[in-house]
């Protein structure tokens, strides 16, 4: 929905836009351009009032004319300064109009091919709210004064007739300029009532009234630092605690998410659930909502003109994003360099604390930076030549972590650039390493087949030298583009693109693995699932390689109970001895063919092993060797149709797994209304049982289906998380964090279509 809303702004009058986003200060107007249509008089472009002469001593009218809106934006997490704007328009219909924005909403004219306010959301009633997304209401007979050409607030804040609109047909709207916006915000006193001018028109008469206007209190939340992200936290809800104030004003809430908006009329008492009133009005809050409130002071000033009706607003924003018990920023802490580093820990509370970074980080400047005791500041300060990888974070004082991968100590990658230079530039050795995709070629490989279709980004290539029997892991993270890794062997080789993962979702660690077969050197290639035309990011890239095997096999992964072959290839030799292979306790050898050096063996593996990692043994020219943990035993699980079923079955843990919903059932649960609409197919319901604080991920594949998977708190509660994001034949993920007590949940594999039930392929990771 913000999205949706920054472009409704930019295709309407930004400046007008009283319920959008505040202005970025980096974006400022040149005021010598001549191409700047709108506001395009200068702030000090106003007339002498005191030419107008003395005014008359007589009553002054007492009609309504025109209404004044002064918006005075706070700070926030994405804003870092404050703006002061300034709207005003001459119309009794508008101004006796009770609306959720007092300006109105410009919008396109039915009649005129111009911006006016035709459009409007009707303020609700204490309690109740609004659904914007449903509609405005009409507002019949709509005519614009003329009032000549400013508006002006106080010494220097001056509203501008809108010459854009005033061309296009003589109809007057005045806006601020957007330009001195910071800086009045940060000059003007406004503890002090403001005086109002109006040079006049042809319709509206001149007026000048000193001391007329008092701005609104300042909206103060007290239980959150509105320049921090909001942290949202599955299963707690989100109370917003504010000071009150003792005037007649006017509190409004706006939450918007991804595809809707609703906005309510709130009690000025100190404290709202925003949880509980979005459920009530059936809105997800969804992953990253914005909540923005507006505190509202309408006043009537008399003027020579008539009435006047004036709005001040005082408005802050809040960002929600979807947090676990504790957040690390930022993720990169380059070889050589002094970071800034913001730890939140939403569980805890951090007094007089210590921290332990590693034996190549110094931590200076550590400091407690918010009252509550959740957040912690300081400088991480990599040593120069200092080895790379995942930072394991360890803080004690008052509450005690340990964040495993936490950050990552990373070099510059000394390769960057495009494919034929990167390979000019050398091979790369194992190591963490950080580089932008800023200026690198995109669209080089076919890359179709990957596991979620063709990966659109800037392409970086880094090549590696593998030896025979050498395992390669490669794990790369981006912020919140969805990842790629492939593999080529060189700059030319467009369609032998071979190995590619995708990342789970964006913004989650992308890992690949490969096991060479003979001594090479491949191109890795880091790609993503966005535009070319996106901004450019910074990426992180760990490779990393394990000694080599005299052999190898796959698969690697094999379902519990059933009969599977194993292909077997050796280096450097032949397979060996009458009993040539082993894998341990819980798995029969069933057959074994042996041609030289490629193998196939026929292996069951028993139901419900204790640990299903396997050690792999293989005899290679009469010596025997072992690789550790190289096979995995996925367990098979059933699908339960009910809570109750899911109960019976026992808590899923950590692990991968294989399962059918084809006999599973359809429609006991429902991800509505975190989706938009039902998922048809038949679904699985599981059990998971998560500590305190404990993080669930998981993420399903359904070959040749398109699956679907949510997370709910009971058969007949909430959905907590949900995803749907993608089609046939790719993968689905959801997150969902534990409360500080712990939860009990349950994870529900669907399908999107009735037809999409079948064989699913589910991995399940659970930790802090």
């Amino acid at each position: 929905m913000r999205l949706k809303y920054l472009l409704l702004c930019a295709a309407l009058l930004a400046a007008a836009c009283g319920e959008d986003e505040p202005n970025d200060p980096n974006n400022v107007v040149d005021p010598n351009n001549e191409n700047n249509t709108n506001n395009t008089n200068n702030a000090n472009n106003r007339a002498d009032m005191g030419d107008m002469g003395d005014m008359p001593d007589m009553p002054w009218p007492k009609d309504v004319v025109g209404q004044v809106t002064i918006t005075y934006w706070q700070p926030d997490a994405l804003y870092e300064f404050p703006e002061l704007q300034t709207h005003a328009v001459f119309s009794p219909q508008l101004t006796e109009a009770a609306l959720v924005n007092p300006v109105g909403w410009l919008n396109r004219s039915d009649v005129a091919d111009v911006f006016i306010p035709d459009d409007f959301w009707p303020i609700p009633a204490m309690g109740d709210s609004i659904d914007i997304d449903a509609g405005p209401m009409m507002i019949d007979g709509v005519e614009l004064g003329d009032a000549g050409d400013f508006v002006a607030v106080g010494p220097e804040i001056v509203a501008n007739r809108d010459e854009d609109v005033f061309e296009a047909s003589t109809r007057s709207i005045y806006v601020s300029n957007l330009e001195h916006a910071r800086e009045w915000a940060e000059e003007e006193d406004l503890s002090v009532d403001l005086p109002l001018e109006i040079e006049g028109g042809a319709d509206i008469a001149a007026a000048s009234v000193d001391a007329a206007i008092t701005m609104a209190s300042p909206f103060v939340i007290t239980n959150h630092d509105p320049l921090q992200p909001y942290p949202l936290r599955y299963g707690e809800s989100v109370v917003i605690e504010f000071d009150t104030t003792p005037e007649d004003d006017i509190v409004l809430m706006t939450v918007e998410t991804f595809d809707a908006a609703r906005v309510w009329q709130i009690p000025d008492d100190g404290s709202v659930d925003v949880s509980q009133l979005a459920a009530d009005a059936q809105l997800p809050l969804g992953d990253e909502p914005t909540i923005s409130f507006s505190r509202i002071l309408q006043q009537d000033v008399p003027t020579q003109a008539g009435i006047v009706k004036v709005n001040t607003l005082r408005k802050v924003w809040l960002y929600g994003q979807r947090a676990r018990p504790y957040t690390v920023e930022p993720k990169l802490w380059p070889v050589g360099a002094t970071t800034p580093v913001r730890v939140t820990y939403v569980d805890g509370e951090f007094t007089n604390p210590t921290v332990d970074a590693g034996t190549n980080v110094t931590v200076e400047n550590l400091r407690v930076s918010d009252s509550e005791g959740n957040v912690i500041e300081f400088d991480a300060t990599v040593a120069a030549g200092a080895a790379t990888g995942p930072v394991q974070l360890a803080i004690s004082g008052g509450s005690a972590i340990s964040i495993p991968n936490a950050a990552w100590v990373a070099a510059s990658l000394p390769s960057a650039g495009d494919c034929f230079s990167s390979v000019d530039e050398g091979l790369v050795a194992d190591g963490a390493y950080f580089a932008t995709d800023g200026g690198l070629d995109f669209g080089q490989f076919v890359t179709d087949f990957c596991p979620a279709g063709d990966p659109e980004g800037r392409e970086q290539t880094i090549p590696i030298s593998l030896s025979e029997g050498e395992r390669l892991e490669v794990t790369l993270i981006t912020d919140k583009a969805r990842g790629a890794l492939y593999l080529v062997e060189d700059c030319d080789d467009l369609n032998d693109v071979r190995a590619c993962s995708a990342g789970p979702a964006p913004g989650k660690p992308t890992k690949l693995e490969y096991w060479a077969t003979s001594d090479e050197t491949v191109l890795v290639v880091v790609d993503t699932y966005l535009p070319d035309d996106f901004p450019e990011a910074t990426y992180i890239v760990n490779i990393k390689r394990e000694t080599p095997t005299s052999f190898q096999f796959e698969p690697q992964i094999v379902t519990e109970g059933a009969t599977q072959l194993i292909q077997f290839l050796a280096f450097g030799g032949d397979f060996t001895g009458t009993d040539p292979f082993s894998f341990g306790p819980g798995i029969t050898i069933d057959q074994v063919d042996v041609f030289g050096n490629y193998a196939e063996v026929t292996i069951t593996s028993d139901v419900g092993l204790a640990d299903p990692t396997i050690d792999v043994t293989a005899e290679v020219a009469s010596t025997p060797e072992t690789v550790s943990d190289s096979l995995y035993i996925s367990p098979y699980i059933a699908a339960p149709v009910s809570c109750m079923a899911a109960d019976t079955a026992g808590a899923l843990g950590p692990g991968s797994y294989e399962g059918l919903t084809l006999l599973g059932g359809t429609d006991a649960v429902t991800p509505v209304p975190c989706l938009s609409g039902n998922a048809d197919g038949m679904e699985g319901i599981f059990r998971v049982d998560l500590g305190p604080s404990e993080t669930l991920k998981a993420e399903v594949v359904m070959p040749g289906r398109d699956p679907v998977i949510y997370v709910i708190e009971s058969c007949g509660g909430d959905v907590l998380s949900c995803a749907d994001n993608t089609s046939t034949d790719r993968s689905e993920y959801v997150e969902f964090t534990a409360s500080a007590a712990g939860s009990t949940v349950y994870l529900v594999v669907d399908g999107f279509d009735v037809t999409d039930s079948d064989v699913f392929y589910l991995d399940l990771d659970i930790s802090l």
